[in-house]
């Protein structure tokens, strides 16, 4: 039997005994405040705790039955042959493995001091300290010593020494959570890899320390991600209770040195120094310089980088330079760019430069403006690009009900209620016209236009309801066309779906775009049906495209049947009458359907098995862009358009063969 009990933010294990001290078995270090609670788990293979720094945290409780310490302490059992001190077994969760430590390493010394060392002790690099090389006084060491003594390890691996390492027998958690109040979680490991939600990636990150004179460096985990996100891994991890067992389980290979991820990441991102503007600087224009600085390190490539204005992304984009230099005794590359960027009519002015490597691994740089005058605003145009499918010509793909009408009801109410802020130009495409090729002429079309003429506040508002699917494998979305055929993409044939990656075609439209996805429906295909959409998302997100999304994709969005559409497109709809209007203003905009939205879906589903929750993002840009949609209609008429939808044929649902 054993006891859990915290010491501020460090745990311990002790095992009960009937009379004298209760033995240490195990002690777990990792949070940063007070731990406020633990449980166990009904397995009792893991110990979660909860903490004044906003995290909970799982901690690996299995092996506390053995009666060896060094296995207690270090998670390794360590055996003396031909006079050498061998890492004969090691825990793929214990300390050492996470300082580098493997099994067959050999321990060539261990340095440790006696007790906390004096100033003069310290400013003498050997006074105060011992060490040893006798295999049998290392173990009695490592068995015996007090559980707070720092032990420095000098190893060999082969023939090659290993690069020394400190560590005390503290075990780290499994897998940390956090969860922010509007539901985004990230989910990631003492090596860095992660999962995350949609913007959840932004809530964490790592700070790397660059010695007594340097200011520390402090990077998001959004920046890794290509390097450190697999949520395959992640989602087997506590089956696997390791995470080289988690890497086996999803099929993927075990890095070899799983403990360097970060380092070796942050190591070859770039860096970005924005020198205009700067922060402090007031804009009375319609455009703005943006210049900055990118570092590479040597032998690393730069993609070309973006600069954006309230998400509109900037123009005229210009090489100045290129030259080495030496930053932190490392040779870089510093390349010089500007660019143009045309203003929106907001009050406030985020400027963002994102920079990444062809390996993915990126830095950002943001700077925040006041503009001391707006400019006279005229209308801009509106460009609506909509799908909607209810019938799909392979009968093996479950028919919808209700995706023809979101369509119909979207274009209607924008139509009829943004005639003060756009000039509306719309298009929509439904049942067996959305094929591939008909959408691919339809986005050309209006890319073409808009790239030649485009204005900061025109809106492109792309509109998809119908069935979606991603990828099992890389994580890649869908939208199925009317044309695609269930064989198809079972076996991951997508040549006629719609692929997210398409989008990138606008990338370069300095206009804000916004994509509203209502395709998870209740009857979607199976087994795909509850995948996450932020592989989707984030895609469009990297180019500023803004999204809004029917659910965060595990759940179903659901078909309202009484109101003849989807139960998220009903509820935009209403907002864009009026009820979204939350500062009562006269104006709906972005932000304002995005926060109505979202709370009239998740209070409708809150009784459902799965609650739905509508997704948007990215959240920085949708704090400070002000977007107008449509104006507010008068009390007592707020939901004219939605109570008054197209009809459509009842129809008889057909099985889907799995």
């Amino acid at each position: 039997m054993a006891i859990a009990t915290s010491g501020h933010n460090n745990i311990y294990i002790y095992r009960l005994a009937d009379s004298g001290d209760a033995p240490l078995l195990r002690q777990f270090r990792g949070h940063g405040a007070r731990v406020s609670s633990l449980s166990i788990s009904a397995d009792r293979r893991y110990l979660a705790s909860a903490s004044d720094d906003g995290t909970a945290r799982i901690w690996n409780m299995e092996g506390l039955d053995t009666e060896n310490p060094q296995l207690l302490r270090w998670g390794a059992r360590f055996s003396v042959t031909d006079e050498q001190l061998i890492v004969s077994e090691l825990r793929a969760d214990s300390p050492l493995y996470f300082r580098g430590l493997r099994s067959g390493d050999t321990i060539r010394r261990l340095r440790w001091v006696e007790a906390p060392p004096t100033k003069a002790q310290v400013a003498d690099a050997n006074n105060g300290y011992r060490d040893t090389e006798s295999p049998q006084e290392m173990i009695r060491h490592l068995e015996e010593n007090d559980w707070r003594t720092p032990v420095t390890f000098t190893l060999t691996r082969g023939r090659n020494f290993e690069k020394s390492f400190q560590s005390v027998p503290a075990w780290q958690p499994l897998v940390s959570l956090v969860i922010s109040t509007d539901r985004e979680w990230a989910y990631w490991t003492p090596a860095g890899y992660y999962d995350a939600s949609f913007e959840g990636h932004r809530l964490f990150g790592w700070q790397f320390n660059r010695g007594l004179y340097l200011m520390p460096d402090f990077f998001l985990a959004a920046q890794l991600r290509a390097s450190l996100e697999r949520p395959n891994v992640m989602s087997r991890l506590l089956n696997a209770g390791n995470l080289e067992d988690a890497f086996r389980l999803s099929h993927q290979e075990s890095p070899a040195s799983p403990e360097h991820a970060i380092v070796s990441a942050h190591r070859l991102r770039p860096h970005i120094q924005l020198l205009t503007p700067q922060p402090e600087q007031s804009v009375d224009g319609d455009k703005l310089d943006i210049t900055a600085e990118i570092f590479v390190r040597t032998g690393q490539t730069l993609v070309p980088p973006k600069a954006f204005a309230n998400g509109v992304v900037a123009t005229h984009r210009v090489l100045r330079g290129i030259e080495s230099v030496t930053r932190d005794n490392e040779q870089w590359q510093k390349h010089t760019y500007q660019w143009q960027a045309h203003l929106p009519h907001d009050p406030k002015l985020l400027i963002h430069v994102i920079a990444s490597t062809d390996q993915e691994l990126a830095d950002e740089a943001t700077v925040e403006l006041a503009r001391s005058a707006l400019p006279k605003r005229g209308r801009s145009r509106l460009y609506l690009v909509t799908a909607g499918i209810n019938d799909y010509h392979d009968r093996q793909v479950q028919s919808l009900d209700f995706a023809v009408n979101n369509v119909v009801q979207l274009k209607s109410t924008l139509e009829k209620r943004t005639s003060q802020f756009y000039r509306s130009q719309t298009l929509a495409l439904l049942n067996q016209r959305v094929t591939r090729p008909m959408w691919e002429m339809a986005i050309n079309q209006t890319a073409n236009e808009l790239r030649t003429s485009a204005q900061p506040d025109d809106l492109l508002v792309i509109f998809l309801s119908g069935h979606g699917i991603r990828d099992p494998e890389d994580d890649n979305y869908y939208y199925l066309t009317a044309n695609s055929r269930l064989s198809d993409v079972l076996a991951r044939q997508y040549n006629d779906c719609l692929s997210f990656a398409d989008f990138s075609r606008l990338a370069d439209i300095p206009c804000r775009k916004l994509v509203v996805l209502d395709t998870c429906h209740s009857g979607a295909i199976q087994p795909l049906r509850q995948r996450e959409l932020k592989a989707a998302v984030r895609v469009l997100q990297n180019d500023m495209i803004m999204t809004l999304t029917a659910s965060q994709g595990r759940q179903e969005a659901a078909e309202l049947r009484e109101k003849n559409m989807g139960r998220f497109t009903f509820h935009l709809l209403a907002g864009l009458n009026g009820p979204a209007d939350s500062d009562r203003d006269g104006v709906v905009t972005l932000p304002e359907v995005a926060r109505y939205v979202r709370a009239m879906v998740q209070q409708e589903s809150a009784g459902d098995e799965v609650p739905q929750i509508p997704t948007a993002g990215p959240s920085d840009l949708l704090r400070i862009a002000h977007i107008p949609l449509t104006t507010a209609q008068t009390p007592g008429s707020a939901n004219s358009q939605a109570a008054n939808p197209v009809p459509t044929s009842p129809r008889t649902r057909l099985a889907v063969k799995e």
